[in-house]
């Protein structure tokens, strides 16, 4: 398909042909054919690309609380026999524009790995992927879109909130200032330490055995 630039092209070239014919000059049929025959040549070029592309996507880490960094790892291996042109991957994110990243021409078995940041504000699951490849002319006037990936998801959990650890027991207990948990239950064997009966304790905190 025709590319922005294409398109932009096409209408020149469209325009020249109508002015050529309108003021009857030769010059504007001239350019006018030369630009159409540019846009053919390099649609010509895009649909001849034969690349045969492999790709792995790996998610740093899998599942992130909101608010912490995340980011996407690309591999792509060029598996046929002939140099690949200059690559546009686009990788879809749900809730996003998507990720765009360019990579050189690759070399028969050559590998290209690109990387890039997941926005994480907010919780949920996202969905990553498809990952797809444009294979276009040195013009840039047409494109070819095909996927070489598919999906990946990414979950994303609430935000996790700092607390202050409990106080040091304080009272009668003579290790009231030693540095142990304090114990929060009320019921079960859930002591920190054992310490002598005192009068106004809960007795179902009396380990009677």
């Amino acid at each position: 398909m025709l590319t922005r630039a294409g398109v932009g092209a096409a209408v020149v070239a469209t325009g020249m042909f109508g002015a050529g014919r309108l003021l009857g000059t030769f010059e504007l049929f001239l350019l006018g054919t030369g630009v159409a025959a540019i846009i053919g040549v390099s649609a010509v070029a895009t649909l001849s690309t034969r690349v045969r592309l492999d790709a792995e996507r790996t998610l740093v880490p899998v599942r992130v609380h909101r608010g912490a960094p995340a980011r996407v790892e690309l591999t792509v291996i060029n598996t046929s026999s002939r140099r690949s042109p200059v690559l546009r991957l686009r990788d879809a994110v749900s809730g996003t524009r998507g990720a765009t990243v360019l990579s050189a021409p690759l070399a028969p078995g050559e590998a290209a790995r690109v990387a890039y940041q997941l926005p994480t504000d907010r919780r949920g699951l996202r969905t990553v992927g498809p990952l797809r490849a444009d294979l276009g002319d040195p013009f840039e006037l047409t494109r070819r879109r095909r996927t070489v990936l598919g999906t990946t998801a990414l979950l994303v959990y609430p935000p996790v909130d700092e607390l202050a650890p409990p106080e040091h027991r304080r009272g009668h207990d003579p290790q009231a200032r030693s540095l142990r948990p304090r114990s929060l239950g009320r019921n079960g064997e859930d002591f920190s330490s054992l310490r002598p009966y005192v009068v106004g304790d809960d007795p179902r905190r009396v380990h009677w055995p």
